[in-house]
C-alpha cells in the first residue's frame, strides 16, 4: 500500500539517496518513485537548492505581453489566490509547455522562501533540472500531480506540499501549461487540490474563448477570400500551422478535406508544405504540393487581431505550377544548396562534387540528421544521370518481405495481398537514374545477398518471376553506423561493403564543426523575416545538436512558431536546449583552440551525450516517442535503434 505518511517517506527518501539496495519502496507512490530514479539517472544532486533563471526580465516582459496564455493566466491567478485567504502564505504560479514560470503570486512567507530557491517568474522548473516536484512530475505526466513533504528528491522541497494541474488547449487537447498551488507542509490546504482543478479549467476556458475570437476572424477572412478569389483555392491556416478550412477547389487540388475539422492537422503532417517552411508575419509566397502530385505557388496574407496573428489566408496560383519533371522522383538539392564554410565541410563538399563526376557507387556515412539524403540527391543533379529519376528508399523501415517487394517489384500472385498485374519496383523506376538506399546497414543478410548479385548481374528478377529486367541504375547508400564493425561482428557482407564503397564520403556531426552553426542558422532564416537575438544564438552554439543539421532545423522551426515578435529569443528555444546552459555539454571542447575532430578517449563522452540527449527529448515530449523524434530531429525508426544502441529501457533511464 502506498502511503503520504511522512515518517515513513523521509526514511524511505534516506535510503534512497544513500542508495541501500535491499530498500523496499512497495509503500511509495509508483509515480514518485519512478521520479526519483529518474533524478538519480540524470545525476541530479538532491542538496541542489536553486532553479536556473530561464527569462531575463525584459523577456519576460514582452513575453507577457504576446504570449496568450500569459495574458489569460493574470486575472485567474489572483482570482484564485484571493481564495486562499486562510492559507496566506501560499505560492501560486503558471508555468509553460516548457517548464518556464511565466507568473507567480505568494503570501509574505512563501514570497520570501520562493525566492531563495527561484520557484518565481523566469524560472524553469523542470524534472532534469529541479527533480520530484509537482509541477515536474505534471510537466511529464501531463495530469494532476501532488508531492508532499519528503516525496520531493531535492531537501530544498521537504518543508512544501505542492499540487499540480496541466492547462490543455481545448481546440487540440496539447498541453498549453500547467498551474500549481504551493504551501508550507505544516499549513496544506486542504482543498488545494480541487482548486488547482478548477484555476485550470478556467484557464482553459479563458484560452479556449481567446482561440475562438481568433478562429471566428479567420472564417470571416476566409469568407472574404473566397468571394474575392471564386475560382482559385483557398485555404485557412492557424497562426500555429494548422489548416482550419479547405474549399473545394483546394480540396480537389491538393487531395485535402473539405469543410472544418474537430481534430486539425498541420500543414506538414499532411505534406501539404516542406517541413522546412515556416509562416512569417507578413504577405508571402510560399510553395505548396498536394496529394495528386501538383506542385505550385500560394500567396499567403496574415489576419491580424490586434497584436497578435490570428491565422492566415492563403490563395493558390494554380497557374505557377512548380517546374518538374514528369516523373514524381526528383531530386530537390543541388550543391549550391548546401550550406557550410568550416574547413572540414568544405573539404567533404568538394569531394562530393569530385564523386558526382564518376558514376560509381557512393557509400554516405554520418550520424543522422547530418545531411546525407541532401549530398545524395546534389551528387545525382551533378552527374550525368540528373535528367533521369532519383529515388530514396529508407531500408530501415521496412521488413525483408517489404523490402524485397519495394525494391525488385513483384508479379501478380507473388504472394498473398499482391495487387493485380503486380509492382515494378524500385530498381525498374529508377533504371537511367539514381537509387539511394538509406540505412543500408539494417538490411538482413539474405536482403544483401540479394543486393550483390543484382550490383554484380545488372539484372533484377521480381518476387514470384524467372524472367529478369536490366537495371541500369547507379547506387548511392548511406549509414550512420560503422560497416567496418557489422562486418567484424557478421552482421554485414563484406564483399558488399566494397560494393557499395567505390567511392566514400564521410559527413562529420554539428558538433564538430560549431562554426557552420550561425551560418546555418542565417540559412534557414533568411527570407522569412525572422531575426535571432545574440543569448538564443549562443545557446544553440553550445547545444550538442545530435540530431545535427535536421534538429537545428527543427528548433528554429518550433521556435518561430511561438514567437511572439519578429525575433528568436532564448525564451522561444525548446527547454531541452536551455537546460544544456546548466549542464555544459562536456562531450566537445569548443573554442579558440578548438579541434574540429575529437581525440579517441572523447568517443564515451559523446555517446553519454547523445543519450542524454534523447532522454531529455522523452521527459520534454512527456514520454512520446513521436514528439521526441520531432525535437531530436530523426525518424522513429532512427530512435529506436538509439534505444537498443544506448540500452535505454522503457521506463526511459
Amino acid at each position: 500500500m502506498v502511503t503520504f505518511d511522512q515518517h515513513i517517506v523521509s526514511r524511505l527518501w534516506e535510503r534512497f539517496v544513500s542508495e541501500i539496495e535491499d530498500t523496499d519502496f512497495s509503500q511509495l507512490r509508483p509515480e514518485v518513485h519512478e521520479s526519483w530514479l529518474r533524478c538519480r539517472a540524470n545525476g541530479l544532486s538532491p542538496e541542489k537548492n536553486r532553479a536556473p533563471k530561464a527569462l531575463e526580465d525584459d523577456v519576460l516582459t514582452q513575453l507577457m505581453t504576446e504570449s496568450s496564455l500569459a495574458q489569460v493566466c493574470s486575472t485567474i491567478l489572483k482570482f484564485t489566490f484571493d481564495a486562499l485567504r486562510d492559507l496566506p502564505n501560499a505560492l501560486m504560479l503558471v508555468a509553460d509547455p516548457q517548464g518556464r514560470i511565466l507568473q507567480h503570486v505568494a503570501g509574505p512567507r512563501a514570497q520570501s522562501a520562493a525566492e531563495e530557491i527561484n520557484a518565481i517568474s523566469g524560472a524553469c522548473w523542470t524534472e532534469e533540472l529541479m527533480g520530484t516536484d509537482s509541477l515536474a512530475c505534471c510537466l511529464r505526466l501531463q495530469r494532476p500531480v501532488s508531492i508532499v513533504g519528503h516525496e520531493h528528491f531535492l531537501q530544498v522541497g521537504h518543508n512544501w506540499a505542492g499540487h499540480a494541474a496541466p492547462i490543455r488547449d481545448l481546440f487540440s487537447n496539447r498541453l498549453a501549461g500547467i498551474v500549481c498551488i504551493y504551501g508550507f507542509e505544516e499549513e496544506a490546504h486542504a482543498k488545494a487540490e480541487a482548486l488547482v482543478g478548477s484555476c485550470a479549467q478556467l484557464i482553459e476556458r479563458s484560452l479556449h474563448s481567446k482561440t475562438a475570437t481568433a478562429r471566428l476572424l479567420l472564417y470571416e477572412n476566409y469568407a472574404s477570400a473566397r468571394d474575392r478569389y471564386k475560382s482559385e483555392a483557398c485555404l485557412a491556416i492557424t497562426s500555429d500551422a494548422l489548416l482550419l478550412r479547405a474549399s473545394p477547389e483546394a480540396s480537389k487540388l491538393l487531395g485535402i478535406p473539405i469543410g472544418p475539422s474537430r481534430s486539425l492537422i498541420s500543414l506538414a503532417e499532411m505534406n501539404l508544405v516542406a517541413p522546412e517552411t515556416t509562416l512569417s508575419r507578413s504577405t508571402e509566397t510560399i510553395a505548396l504540393r498536394g496529394r495528386s502530385g501538383f506542385t505550385g505557388m500560394a500567396q499567403l496574407f496574415p489576419v491580424i487581431d490586434g497584436a497578435n496573428v490570428a491565422g492566415f489566408i492563403a490563395v493558390v496560383d494554380s497557374s505557377r505550377r512548380s517546374s518538374a519533371p514528369d516523373s514524381p522522383w526528383k531530386a530537390s538539392y543541388a550543391f549550391g544548396d548546401i550550406v557550410g564554410t568550416s574547413p572540414t565541410f568544405a573539404s567533404s563538399l568538394k569531394r562530393a562534387e569530385r564523386v558526382a563526376e564518376t558514376d560509381d557507387a557512393v557509400l554516405i556515412t554520418g550520424e543522422s540528421g547530418t545531411g546525407k539524403e541532401m549530398f545524395a540527391q546534389a551528387i545525382h543533379n551533378a552527374s550525368s544521370r540528373r535528367s533521369e529519376p532519383f529515388i530514396p528508399v529508407n531500408c530501415g523501415a521496412m521488413s525483408d518481405e517489404l523490402l524485397g517487394a519495394e525494391l525488385f517489384g513483384y508479379v501478380e500472385g507473388a504472394f498473398t495481398g499482391a495487387i493485380r498485374r503486380g509492382r515494378q519496383g524500385k530498381f525498374r523506376s529508377a533504371n537511367g537514374g539514381t537509387l539511394f538506399l538509406d540505412e543500408v546497414e539494417t538490411m538482413s543478410p539474405r536482403m544483401q545477398s540479394h543486393l550483390l548479385r543484382i550490383l554484380e548481374e545488372k539484372r533484377v528478377f521480381p518476387v514470384g518471376s524467372e524472367v529478369p529486367y536490366e537495371a541500369d541504375v547507379r547506387i548511392l547508400a548511406a549509414t550512420n553506423m560503422d560497416l567496418m564493425n557489422k562486418i567484424h561482428d557478421g552482421s554485414f557482407r563484406q564483399d558488399l561493403y566494397y560494393r557499395l564503397s567505390n567511392q566514400m564520403l564521410e559527413l562529420l556531426p554539428l558538433r564538430l564543426r560549431r562554426p557552420d552553426i550561425p551560418v546555418l542558422v542565417a540559412h534557414f532564416l533568411k527570407g522569412t523575416g525572422t531575426d535571432i537575438t545574440d543569448s538564443a544564438l549562443e545557446r544553440l552554439k553550445s547545444y550538442c545538436w545530435p540530431g545535427n543539421v535536421r534538429e537545428l532545423r527543427n528548433v528554429l522551426l518550433q521556435a518561430r512558431q511561438v514567437m511572439s515578435g519578429a525575433t528568436i529569443s532564448a525564451l522561444d528555444l525548446p527547454a531541452y536546449v536551455c537546460s544544456t546552459l546548466s549542464t555544459p555539454c562536456t562531450s566537445c571542447q569548443f573554442g579558440p583552440a578548438a579541434q574540429e575532430k575529437p581525440p579517441p578517449e572523447t568517443k564515451t563522452l559523446l555517446m553519454e551525450s547523445e543519450r542524454s540527449a534523447i532522454l531529455e527529448a522523452l521527459r520534454a515530449s512527456g514520454g512520446s516517442m513521436s514528439r521526441a523524434a520531432v525535437m531530436l530531429g530523426v525518424s522513429r525508426v532512427t530512435l529506436y535503434r538509439k534505444f537498443r544502441k544506448h540500452e535505454i529501457r522503457s521506463d526511459y533511464s
